[in-house]
């Protein structure tokens, strides 16, 4: 089933000079750049914060639409909003990694809010014709963690502190490696990944943005910067999965990952929480929020029994 930009705004009621002069946020004074792609995949995002941040939104408004070009950059799409993404995604219409928006002519981007914009008569969202691979749950895979050194600051924790957190390098008892693998029963194993350029399945990359510049332009300067590193197109050809642990303060929230992707970003040391980083890959594994829905109301992290619930460090 496809549906056009044009059908969504008028879902979300707007009328598109509105949706794209307004929503956008650009106006004619901001540089757009062309996309260079005829489409993308689009992916659920899916934002954790710290129940003691007053400012953070409400639990069922955390969610957001990126669509990931083929170099693995990603761009918002503004028009979906948390609403569209529940009735129109988690309902099974469509699938986070598994659904193309095919941009149609004269699609920018707007390098000040790192959104897309799009012409709403030409684009679509319709499924893609390869199915995912990150739903399997047993065998082995690989996860990089990347430390991040920006223009003014830089990861706190040092590679080695980042690789004994995930994999027990250096002696650490509780990870999360161990954490899948104990919980799985041995059915599931994240491995260190190998190769030039990774020193125990780390390694590092210089930026030059800044932690004012925010997590969207960052995390995209960390994509390109592996993509030169390792001589790839894109940073799922280095590992299964990657996790990108930017300085503190780049970012809301403490961590956040894509549903049926590679990719998970966290705020600094979050990176080194076991509970943090099993939550966050299992969004790239397609496992949901653990809720509980009982005499005091629904609260979608409600469940504590499993690290898909609240994250504890």
């Amino acid at each position: 089933m496809k549906i056009s930009v044009a059908a969504l705004i008028l879902a979300l009621g707007l009328i598109p000079g509105e949706a794209e002069a307004g929503h956008n946020h650009h106006d004619s004074n901001h540089h757009l750049q062309a996309v260079g792609e005829e489409k993308c995949t689009v992916f659920i995002e899916d934002r954790l914060y710290d129940d003691r941040d007053e400012t953070a939104p409400p639990k069922d408004k955390r969610s957001r639409l990126s669509c990931f070009m083929s170099d693995g950059r990603s761009y918002t799409i503004p028009f979906a909003d948390a609403d569209y993404i529940k009735e129109n995604f988690e309902s099974g219409l469509y699938e986070s990694g598994k659904t193309e928006l095919i941009l149609g002519p004269g699609a920018m981007i707007d390098p000040s809010t790192n959104e897309l914009v799009v012409s709403s008569a030409g684009a679509e969202f319709r499924p893609k014709e390869s199915s995912g691979r990150r739903k399997l749950t047993s065998g082995t895979k690989t996860i990089l963690v990347v430390r991040v050194v920006a223009s003014n600051a830089q990861t706190t924790a040092s590679q080695a502190e980042l690789s004994d957190s995930v994999f027990g390098t250096s002696g650490d008892t509780i990870t999360l490696s161990e954490r899948y693998k104990s919980c799985s029963h041995g059915k599931l194993t994240f491995n260190a990944a190998t190769g030039s350029n990774i020193s125990a399945g780390t390694t590092q990359v210089t930026v030059s943005s800044s932690t004012s510049d925010g997590d969207d332009t960052m995390v995209n300067d960390v994509t390109e910067a592996l993509n030169t590193l390792f001589g790839v197109s894109s940073p799922d050809q280095i590992a299964d999965h990657v996790m990108y642990c930017l300085p503190y303060n780049t970012m809301s929230g403490i961590a956040y990952a894509y549903f049926d992707s590679w990719l998970s970003v966290y705020d600094d040391d979050w990176c080194t929480y076991p509970s943090v980083g099993v939550h966050e890959i299992g969004h790239n594994l397609y496992l949901d929020h653990s809720s509980t829905n009982d005499e005091n109301g629904y609260d979608e992290y409600g469940d504590q029994s499993g690290a898909m619930g609240y994250s504890f460090p």
